[in-house]
């Protein structure tokens, strides 16, 4: 964790000042202070777990580098449109292109790099089909770099038609579609390997299973509080195995990436 850490001292410091321009930024608006906490915490668990696992040592400079700047730059694009609207902008419109944009960019980003992310336990779509085989590993992030990119173009596309509730609905259709889209192809992928005798089969915990069930249901009974939410998506993102975890911009953390920009801060 250590040597990581030397490693990638420098990028570290550039990312957390990043992260205090944008808190600084937005910290007059209305709770912006439980916000930005949640924003910060979620900035340090993510780098904690993602030094801490040995095998990302021999991860892909870029991986480590996109996994660094993910929050910081999500904090600077919220912390922005919340000055905006402090400021007394009212161009509801404009705000929803900024968001689409926004969301898309961060998906074509992500996609271009999962093809590239090493099995590991802390970056990736980590589900247990995953982190149990190799090969399914790398078909699940050639398949999700693809969706995940189209699903980007396809929110980038929104912002053409920012004022109009289809391309909300287009939007959300399509960031979900590509979190839950790669865990389902891992699952197929998974079958089809044992129906040819090629895989070996998964034993759940059940008790863990009805964890996660339990925080991703109580994440969408508070959805309209933002920081509980994101709270509980980080909670699921670091249950222990064998349940479906994703990194930090899939799953249960994309849950709590949509609400914090899909909910902006009012004064």
């Amino acid at each position: 964790m250590k040597e990581m850490i030397q490693k990638n001292k420098g990028r570290l410091i550039c990312s957390a000042f990043v992260m205090c321009v944008g808190i600084i930024l937005g910290y007059t608006f209305e709770n912006s202070l439980w916000i930005n906490g949640t924003f910060a915490v979620t900035y340090v668990v993510i780098m904690a777990v993602t030094f801490y696992d040995n095998r990302n040592r021999q991860q892909s400079d870029k991986v480590i580098r996109m996994v660094t700047w993910i929050v910081p730059g999500m904090t600077l694009l919220y912390n922005g449109i919340a000055r905006w609207i402090d400021m007394g902008v009212r161009k509801e419109n404009l705000l929803m292109a900024i968001l689409y944009v926004g969301m898309g960019l961060l998906f074509v980003i992500v996609g271009n790099y999962l093809p590239k992310v090493k099995p590991n336990r802390t970056i990736g779509i980590r589900v247990v089909w995953t982190l149990q085989d190799e090969e399914n590993w790398n078909a699940t992030h050639r398949f999700s770099g693809k969706i995940w990119v189209a699903a980007g173009l396809l929110s980038m596309i929104c912002g053409l038609f920012s004022d109009s509730m289809a391309a909300l609905f287009l939007f959300i259709v399509a960031i979900t579609a590509a979190a839950f889209g790669s865990i389902l192809y891992s699952y197929l992928y998974y079958r089809k390997k044992l129906r040819t005798g090629k895989g070996l089969a998964v034993h759940y915990n059940h008790k863990v299973v009805a964890v996660a069930a339990v925080v991703v249901s109580a994440a969408c009974v508070v959805c309209a509080s933002v920081p509980a939410c994101a709270v509980l998506s980080t909670v699921a993102w670091v249950l222990p195995h064998p349940v479906m975890h994703t990194a930090p911009s899939t799953d249960a953390s994309t849950t709590a990436t949509i609400l914090f920009f899909m909910f902006p801060p009012r004064t």
